[in-house]
């Protein structure tokens, strides 16, 4: 018989019927979303992503929640319901599990359940039952793929217990989002996101964290698995940094006016609210965090290189609906579907409707469209016509220099038949192919801590890109802005790899 909670929990929720009363149904076309296998958008999905959320359990019923991968296909398909993938942990995932996989600079997430298959050494395979696009709403409350936002300090402490430990309540004051692996009675396994302005999981004393439970797809998957088990796992993060916070313990839902008045957002107060009873709070390193490099701009995908997701959920509806009763009716999906730029139509539909949700819960400065990373000057060149209306607001973006920057950046950019920055000039020396990189980076003699800053059309930043690659010049020192220009520029392919000779005083950063 498993162990009850202890927490003394007012106005607690305890039924399907109070859950559905709180959350509502969710729509038919949710649900439909929810495929067998990984198709061929899942695959390219896992190809492009660098991490994943992870919750397991080990034969003895722990539960754990982490963070797997650090680069690019770490998640290898075998077949279209199997996958394997490395996890350093020393834990030995049983039975079900679940994931969702991030792609860095994009709101919706790609969630998948299934089953531990087998497990040879640190690799493990496990059997997929079901995928599905998730929403972007926990992302963007968070504003995961923005700047970090200074943390408040961490309030003091009641009482004893695991969040008393070191650097645990500091770590949870900065942290905006968090994984959330819960079960239901039968052994499903579901890892949701859950993302807040400044602490997404608040402290109320050394035993028991509280998490707001604000509007989202009515899914509410952990709070019909907490009604019937209440033993969860999380893992929190903290943009910028690559620690990760575990979290293990009992939890119970509440609809406490008091409690939730807590978490009100401009006078919006969440509709319910997770306490946790916390039996094991951990602060360790992650590889996968520190090696996918979430928080660089540079390492985030291009719109126009990045899958489609809201348009993959299209395609998973429309597939779903011609088999299914009591959904929407496939033919007009397919219809619509056939339709030239629909993609872009519902993205930019989704993206209102993201901004109009939250700002009824009480967000502010909400981003613009979960997912779409096109500059100013990309979407100028590719989208805009004669006659278009625009409305224009300051400057903004995570193309910067940090404010804590390093003693010397080196910056390059170009423009077609224009001025290309720093000495060179096109019509003088013509346009900086390889060789001429090369040479310029020599006689700049810059430090080997030097940061690059690359802007202009795509050939451009490739050649440069190679040419610090051959200078042996870290990926983490390169960061680099991406536009289009009206037409296209080439140059030359060739290749340059000296290494500068670093004997030399470096030189102040010039541009």
């Amino acid at each position: 018989m498993q162990q009850e909670s202890q927490l003394n929990v007012p106005d607690r929720v305890t039924t399907v019927e109070e859950v559905e009363a709180i959350v509502g149904r969710p729509a038919s076309a949710i649900m439909l979303k929810q495929i067998s296998a990984l198709d061929e958008g899942c695959r390219t999905i896992l190809a492009q992503c660098p991490i994943a959320a992870f919750g397991y359990r080990d034969a003895a019923g722990t539960g754990r929640t982490t963070f797997i991968g650090g680069t690019p296909g770490f998640a290898r398909v075998h077949s279209p319901t199997r996958i394997s993938f490395t996890l350093p942990e020393p834990g030995e995932p049983h039975g079900p599990v679940s994931f969702f996989f991030l792609l860095p600079g994009v709101g919706e997430i790609l969630r998948v359940n299934g089953s531990v298959a087998g497990r040879r050494a640190a690799e493990t395979t496990v059997d997929i039952e079901e995928a599905y696009v998730h929403c972007a709403q926990a992302v963007l409350r968070s504003r995961l793929w923005q700047p970090p936002a200074p943390a408040d300090p961490a309030a003091g402490i009641t009482g004893d217990g695991p969040l008393c430990r070191p650097g645990v309540a500091d770590f949870l004051a900065a942290a905006p989002f968090l994984a959330l692996s819960s079960w239901d009675s039968s052994g499903g396994s579901d890892t949701s996101p859950r993302g807040d302005r400044q602490a997404v999981a608040r402290i109320l004393d050394g035993r028991t964290l509280v998490i707001p439970d604000r509007r989202g797809n009515k899914r509410a998957d952990t709070l019909h698995n907490l009604l019937e088990d209440d033993r969860l796992s999380l893992a929190a993060l903290v943009p910028g940094r690559t620690g990760v916070l575990h979290v293990r313990g009992r939890g119970a839902i509440t609809t406490d006016p008091a409690l939730l008045e807590t978490m009100a957002l401009r006078g919006m107060s969440p509709h319910a609210a997770l306490l946790i009873d916390v039996e094991h709070a951990e602060l360790t390193g992650n590889d996968a965090v520190a090696r996918s490099r979430l928080w660089t701009p540079g390492a985030h995908l291009d719109r126009d290189a990045m899958p489609d997701l809201i348009g993959l959920a299209r395609e998973h509806l429309t597939a779903n609906s011609a088999s299914t009763d009591g959904g929407p009716p496939a033919f007009p999906l397919r219809v619509v579907g056939a339709i030239p730029g629909i993609n872009r139509l519902l993205r930019l539909v989704i993206n209102r409707a993201y901004r109009s949700g939250l700002r009824k819960e009480g967000y502010e400065d909400i981003e613009d469209g979960a997912g779409d990373r096109r500059r100013g000057s990309t979407h100028a060149h590719r989208d805009l016509r004669a006659g278009d209306r625009l409305a224009v607001r300051g400057p903004s973006g995570s193309f910067h220099i940090e404010p804590q920057f390093p003693e010397e950046i080196v910056l390059v950019a170009a423009h077609r038949d224009r001025l290309s920055v720093t000495h060179v000039l096109t019509s003088r020396d013509g346009r900086l192919d390889a060789a001429g990189v090369g040479r310029w980076i020599n006689d700049l003699q810059p430090s080997r801590n030097a940061h690059y800053y690359i802007c202009g059309p795509e050939p451009l930043m490739e050649t440069v890109r190679d040419v610090l690659a051959g200078l042996a010049v870290p990926d983490t020192q390169v960061h680099h802005e991406r536009y289009t220009s009206g037409a296209d520029a080439t140059w030359p392919p060739s290749r340059w790899s000296r290494r500068p000779d670093t004997s030399r005083k470096p030189r102040s950063a010039r541009t």
